[in-house]
Formats: structure tokens, C-alpha cells, sequence
């Protein structure tokens, strides 16, 4: 029995081998429709200056999809967690406002279109999180348009998610960071 090998089978099997050899991986397809992020601006800030948090929503999907612009304090649900691992005390008005809304405050996205947008977090004018000890701080938040009914008018054929986004965890520190602190996921700027 003789055993004949085509010139296309060889190729595809050396082309497969410079692939995994190189590196290249083909992406997972995703199953959620938005990425949603929220990390700090910098590791490290100061007592007195103000703690920001950059946004973006960037369209996994194939269709247009509506989102917020990230302007306000709408849409993002923030949890904070101190150097204590308790939740940081919040002061003022609510952490998210409830408004009429124009086409203005929002913008579709096509695939893999980005918004991007930043927040400050602490007391500015009398409202935000008080930040009272130096150290880590663990940040999580969480973006929704819920419920997409409200949005339809001013959404046209785009497709308004249903369901919130929760951000990867990152942290930040206030004046000093401890010997066990570390930069975790999302953190980009010192």
C-alpha cells in the first residue's frame, strides 16, 4: 500500500505549524454584545485631588448598538470598596440621575466602535465618594440602559442591550499604596 500525500495537505499542515509557531491566535468570538470598563486614571492620587475614573463601551456585535455617551452621572452604578474592604461612604445627591433625555446624550456604535468618557468620583461640588484613610481601593461598575423600552424613541433600528455590564475589578490607592498592594486588572497610567 502506497501512501500519496497532496502538495495543498502539506501546505495547510506547515501553514497551521507557523501559526501556533508565531503566536497568532484567531479570537474567541464573544458572547456579550458590549465591553464595559471603568479604571482609574492614574495608580496613585493624592489626597486632595480628585480621583477619575475613565469609561468606555466598545460594540462586540455585528449590528449597531445604542449606548449612553457616559456624560453624566447616568447609566454607571459604581461600588467602592476601602483599605477596610467596607463600601466608601457616598455623599450628596444619588449616585445616578434619573432625567429626560435627548439623541444627544447617546451615539451608536457599529463593530468594534469605542466611547469614552471620564468621571470624577470624588467630592466635586458637594457630591461624590469621601475618601476619609490612605491606601488600596477597589473599584467595580456596572452599565445599563434598562429598560430598553424607554430608549426606543430615540434609538431607531439600533439594538438597545437589555442587560447591565459589569467592568473588571481594578484598584487605586489614596496617597500610599501597602508593601502587598498591586496594580490589578485594567490599570493603566501612574
Amino acid at each position: 500500500m502506497r501512501l500519496t500525500i497532496r502538495p495543498t495537505l502539506v501546505l495547510f499542515v506547515v501553514l497551521i505549524g507557523v501559526i501556533q509557531e508565531v503566536g497568532f491566535a484567531i479570537p474567541a468570538p464573544t458572547s456579550q454584545p458590549l465591553s464595559f470598563r471603568a479604571v482609574p486614571k492614574r495608580h496613585i492620587f493624592n489626597h486632595a485631588e480628585d480621583v477619575i475614573l475613565l469609561f468606555s463601551i466598545q460594540n462586540n456585535s455585528s449590528d449597531p448598538v445604542f449606548v449612553s455617551r457616559l456624560k453624566g452621572n447616568d447609566f454607571v452604578d459604581i461600588k467602592l470598596l476601602g483599605p477596610d474592604g467596607k463600601e466608601v461612604p457616598w455623599r450628596g445627591s444619588g449616585r445616578i440621575d434619573s432625567k429626560n433625555y435627548s439623541a444627544s446624550d447617546f451615539v451608536v456604535l457599529k463593530t468594534h466602535e469605542i466611547v469614552h468618557a471620564s468621571r470624577t468620583i470624588s467630592p466635586k461640588d458637594g457630591t461624590g465618594f469621601v475618601f476619609k484613610e490612605p491606601g488600596r481601593y477597589t473599584v467595580q461598575a456596572e452599565y445599563s440602559l434598562a429598560p430598553p423600552e424607554y430608549f426606543a424613541s430615540l434609538a431607531g433600528s439600533a439594538k438597545i442591550p437589555a442587560e447591565s455590564f459589569a467592568s473588571p475589578v481594578s484598584t487605586f490607592c489614596i496617597e500610599t499604596c501597602g508593601p502587598d498592594s498591586k496594580v490589578e486588572s485594567g490599570n493603566t497610567r501612574d
